[in-house]
């Protein structure tokens, strides 16, 4: 406290670490009643200037104190805080060209003419340019201090695939191989290898990237692809399976044994008589006689015959056959339950194994005292590289199924022309026989059974 004539004054200026101060408080008591000089805006003013406070003091504060005679921690100033300035950003720079190939992935009608060179960019082509947080205005303190800006928050690139930081500008991500890059910003972004076979597959095959076959896949063959697989023409009895999406130009033909599984969505024509197993959304003109599990949606033009079961929602023109069993599921999905569980099995391996390949890399570097250059110092970043790349692949899945998990707590089945009798609806806990052929409706789970509601 300080004593002016026959006031004791206060100074309150609250501070947070190495924080300029930004506010000061002010309390003022009578002491006496004989001598000293009243109080005065300019006795104020005074005993702020000696305590050095000059900048955002507040005048309104100060005629409140001299006309109540005292104040009890009365705020008589404000700086001005600095402000945050932009976070870190990504810009893309894949070049246009590159729509060709999401034309593939989004329908179902035959493209006339492919090139690799028109779905792929080749070594060294910038792929991502990463901008650094800015500082943002800068602040004042109540001391008259300019404070600097903020940064804003920081990005390091994500976790990548077949990419590398070119060598002349450290904020630019290069490709590192001739193939078609995949971006999932801000999770991970890769360059996958391409593969456009211009020919039926009449073997199994493995490929490790994206698989275009101009031509269709026929019996008794095993497809698969870490990433997407588009088949230009038919699926007949075999087996595909996609780490990415699947699509699928002229439809699957399945005589009871084809299979298709996928970790991403599924777009085809038709499916007949086969079993299908979608990470993601499928889309079709037609569903038949087919066992199919998507663990997001369904959407389909006709639905006949055979178990359909989605997460969420199955939206359909026609659904039912006379005399043809068709069972509708939808809401709880037991293989998306599987699925989650599975993911986090994943992530606790990969978490795993990337700190056992870190400890090691300490230990070499630390203990042994290898060269950073030494070639298993450079495999084992490399290892790690991967096996982070992975984490954030599984961890992105892993939300997103968990988005389709909180979408699955509100079923839905919707038929815009019919629904025909004999028809099986599940929803939830209940179940729903169709009696009678109905035509423009909406089937969603009540408190005590499936409620029909008719569209308008």
């Amino acid at each position: 406290m300080i004593r002016q004539g026959s006031y004791l004054f206060s100074l309150d200026v609250p501070t947070a670490g190495d924080a300029s101060p930004l506010v000061a408080y002010l309390s003022v008591s009578f002491v006496m009643h004989e001598g000293g000089q009243p109080l005065s805006l300019d006795t104020l003013h005074a005993f702020l200037a000696q305590a050095g406070i000059v900048y955002g003091i507040s005048e309104m504060a100060l005629r409140t104190i001299v006309s109540q005679g005292q104040a009890q921690r009365v705020q008589v100033a404000q700086g001005l805080a600095p402000e945050v300035g932009a976070n870190a950003w990504f810009e893309t720079l894949l070049p246009e060209k590159l729509t060709v190939y999401e034309s593939l992935l989004s329908a179902t009608e035959r493209i006339p003419s492919l090139d690799v060179n028109a779905l792929t960019v080749p070594y060294g082509t910038p792929l991502l340019r990463r901008h650094p947080p800015t500082a943002g205005a800068p602040g004042m303190s109540i001391y008259g201090h300019i404070i600097p800006g903020l940064l804003g928050q920081d990005r390091a690139f994500p976790p990548m695939r077949n990419t590398m930081v070119a060598p002349q500008d450290p904020h630019v991500l290069l490709a590192a191989i001739q193939g078609h890059p995949l971006l999932q910003l801000p999770d991970w972004i890769a360059v996958e290898p391409l593969y456009l076979l211009e020919r039926d597959i009449q073997r199994s095959e493995d490929f490790d990237g994206i698989v275009i076959v101009k031509g269709s896949v026929r019996d008794q063959v095993r497809l698969y692809a870490s990433s997407d697989i588009i088949v230009l023409g038919a699926v007949e009895a075999a087996v595909i399976s996609s780490g990415r999406h699947v699509v699928i130009t002229h439809g699957v033909k399945g005589k009871d044994m084809a299979v298709i599984k996928t970790r991403g969505n599924l777009l085809t024509r038709f499916a007949e008589r086969c079993t299908i197993e979608c990470g993601g959304t499928i889309q079709a003109r037609s569903i038949s006689q087919s066992y199919v599990v998507a663990l997001s949606e369904i959407y389909a033009d006709r639905i006949v015959a055979g178990e359909t079961r989605s997460s969420s929602l199955i939206q359909s023109d026609r659904i039912g056959a006379a005399r043809m069993d068709t069972h509708l599921i939808v809401g709880a999905n037991i293989y998306l339950v599987d699925s989650l569980h599975r993911l986090e099995q994943q992530k606790g391996q990969l978490s795993e194994h990337i700190n056992e390949v870190m400890r090691e890399i300490a230990d070499l570097l630390f203990q042994k005292q290898l060269e950073p250059q030494d070639p298993y110092l450079h495999h084992l970043r490399t290892r790690l590289g991967r096996l982070e790349f992975n984490l954030q692949k599984v961890s992105s899945e892993s939300r997103q199924l968990a988005l389709y998990q909180q979408e699955s707590l509100h079923p839905q089945v919707f038929a815009f022309a019919e629904v025909q009798a004999g028809t099986l609806i599940q929803l939830a806990n209940f179940e729903y026989s169709v009696e009678e052929t109905v035509s423009n409706v909406v089937y969603q789970p009540g408190q005590y059974g499936i409620i029909q509601t008719h569209l308008s």
